[in-house]
């Protein structure tokens, strides 16, 4: 945020300073004439912030977003963004304050409370996360109630209460039962149950809807190696090797190949595709001849 230089104000003669409040005054007055102008001059920059926050350049964000909040200060939208914004950057007090900023000035913004919810839940404070995400599925226009669901499924999960985790997790698959982290999510807490059949289940549901995710491959390959099923376990593992090589979950992926010995799957030999008869074309100078 600039500053103002105290020392330079002190020095500024009284009519630079009359002069500066008449040039405020005025364009204080245009803008009352112009509130549409404003407006889009506002949009403009938000999706200015909108581009730099998806490419997680979140200090350019910052930068926008507060210019945004200069122009147009009472837009839900961009508090909201700068709610993620903070998040981004790990300034979770700052996060809340702006989400609920959006809130006060737009009481029916599910998305707010949705986003609340999470940075309450990274925080720590399970049961405030709750109550944000059961505000969020309160708006019945909200178009995206399998994300809430996922989420309370996530914070019921993580304080053991797995019947309120179960129950979270298929309301998503209900509301969205082509949502493959839904049916991932609940291959989790399946597990946490020590339900391991319907976990499979679950996975292989989040596969069929999401097939070049890695994670339930992972998970199924370490459920089948606790039964010491290798050959399903590698089939996964193997899976996922070839979706995500460079990640986190590939390198973990590798050491799990070493560790039980998986042997790499023959590459199936490519077919060429039947030799073409050209015989005709040598016989077209023939042809043209006679």
């Amino acid at each position: 945020m600039p500053r103002v230089d105290k020392n330079l104000v002190k020095q500024q003669t009284p009519a630079i300073t009359v002069a500066a409040t008449i040039m405020v005054f005025v364009a204080a007055l245009a803008g009352c004439g112009d509130k549409a102008k404003q407006r889009q001059q506002a949009q403009s920059v938000k999706e200015v912030c909108s581009e730099f926050f998806l490419k997680a350049d979140y200090p350019s964000a910052l930068t926008r977003c507060l210019e945004a909040e200069r122009v147009g200060p009472d837009d839900p939208d961009t508090q909201i963004l700068l709610g993620l914004i903070y998040r981004g950057m790990r300034n979770y007090p700052e996060s809340i304050s702006r989400l609920n900023k959006a809130i006060k000035i737009k009481g029916d913004l599910p998305e707010a409370y949705t986003n609340l919810g999470i940075v309450y839940s990274e925080v720590g404070r399970n049961q405030e996360a709750i109550e944000a995400f059961d505000k969020a599925l309160s708006f019945a226009f909200y178009t995206k109630p399998d994300v809430v669901h996922i989420n309370k499924c996530e914070v019921h999960l993580r304080t053991k209460n797995h019947r309120a985790a179960l129950d979270a997790c298929r309301a998503a698959t209900q509301s969205n039962r082509a949502s493959w982290e839904g049916h991932m999510k609940t291959g989790d807490v399946l597990v946490a149950m020590d339900r391991i059949p319907e976990a499979i289940e679950a996975y292989e549901s989040a596969i069929r809807h999401g097939p070049r995710f890695p994670q339930p491959y992972f998970q199924l390959a370490n459920l089948y190696i606790g039964r010491k099923d290798f050959p399903k376990a590698c089939d996964n593992l193997f899976k996922v090797k070839e979706i995500a090589p460079d990640s986190e979950i590939g390198d973990r992926t590798l050491r799990l190949l070493k560790q039980i010995e998986c042997k790499e799957p023959p590459k199936a030999e490519q077919k060429l595709p039947p030799a073409m008869n050209l015989d005709y074309l040598d016989e077209r100078p023939a042809r043209r001849g006679k």
